[in-house]
C-alpha cells in the first residue's frame, strides 16, 4: 500500500459538494500574518450577505516583487465570529481561478505554503522555462506529459531548483520583445485581470479583527485540498 505524500496538505476528495467542509475555525487574529508571504491587497462588503470578501496577493518575481504572482480570495464571517467560508480561491500565472475546500486550519496553512511554489521545467533556448503550478500535485502531472520535463520547487520562495537533486535551475532569458502602441514598457509583461488591477503593499496588514470588505464574484474551477482531485486544466 502506498503512502501518503507528505508534501501536500491533508485531505481527501469528496465528490459530493453536500460533503464537503463548508466553514472553517480560524485562531484569534489569524489573518493579520498569513503563512506563506501572504499580504493584504483589498476586499468589499456586498449587502445582503453575512461574509466579508479579503484578496491577498503574494510576488514571487524578483524582477517585479510589488506585483502578486498569486492572489487568494478569503471570505470571513462578518459579524465578528472567527469563522472561515470556503472555498478558498487562487488565481496564478495561468490566469485560472483554482477552488480548494480544506477540512480545518491548519490544511489552509499547508496550502498557503505550497500554492505556487512548485512547477515544471522544460528545455528552452539558453536553458529552462519554469511553468510554476497551484499545487506540487500538479507539477508532477505536467511534467508526466512529456519526457523532456522535470519537475522543480523553489523552497525558499525565490530561486527554482530541481526537485530530483535540489540544484538550481539555469533560467533561459527572456525573449525580446518590441514595444507595442500605447506601451512603453516594452518586453514587460503585465498582467490585467478583472478581479486584480493593482499591487499589494509590502507590509500591508489585514484590518485588526481580520475584516475588510468583499467584492464579489469567483466563480472557477473546483478543486480539491492536493492529495485528492483537482481541477483547472484537468492536470492539477
Amino acid at each position: 500500500m502506498s503512502q501518503p505524500d507528505q508534501t501536500e496538505p491533508r485531505g481527501a476528495a469528496r465528490p459530493n459538494p453536500g460533503q464537503r467542509t463548508e466553514k472553517l475555525l480560524m485562531p484569534n487574529n489569524w489573518m493579520r500574518e498569513l503563512p506563506g508571504g501572504w499580504l493584504y491587497w483589498m476586499g468589499a462588503a456586498p449587502p445582503g450577505d453575512e461574509f466579508d470578501v479579503m484578496f491577498f496577493g503574494r510576488g514571487d518575481d524578483p524582477n517585479n516583487p510589488a506585483s502578486p504572482e498569486w492572489t487568494m480570495v478569503l471570505q470571513p464571517a462578518r459579524d465578528g465570529d472567527l469563522i472561515l467560508r470556503n472555498p478558498v480561491t487562487f488565481e496564478g500565472p495561468d490566469d485560472e481561478k483554482h477552488e480548494f475546500w480544506p477540512d480545518c486550519i491548519e490544511d489552509l496553512e499547508a496550502l498557503l505554503l505550497q500554492v505556487g511554489r512548485y512547477g515544471y521545467a522544460q528545455p528552452a533556448p539558453g536553458g529552462w522555462k519554469v511553468e510554476a503550478t497551484v499545487t506540487a500535485a500538479a507539477a508532477r502531472a505536467a511534467a508526466a506529459d512529456e519526457d523532456f520535463r522535470h519537475t522543480v520547487n523553489r523552497p525558499d520562495g525565490v530561486g527554482w531548483v530541481f526537485t530530483e537533486t535540489g540544484t538550481p535551475v539555469p533560467i533561459a532569458p527572456e525573449p525580446s520583445s518590441q514595444a507595442t502602441p500605447g506601451d512603453a514598457r516594452g518586453g514587460i509583461r503585465t498582467k490585467v485581470s478583472e478581479q486584480h488591477n493593482r499591487a499589494p503593499r509590502r507590509g500591508t496588514q489585514a484590518p485588526a479583527g481580520g475584516h475588510a470588505p468583499r467584492r464579489p464574484g469567483t466563480a472557477g474551477a473546483r478543486h480539491e485540498v492536493p492529495g485528492g482531485r483537482s481541477g483547472g486544466r484537468g492536470r492539477s
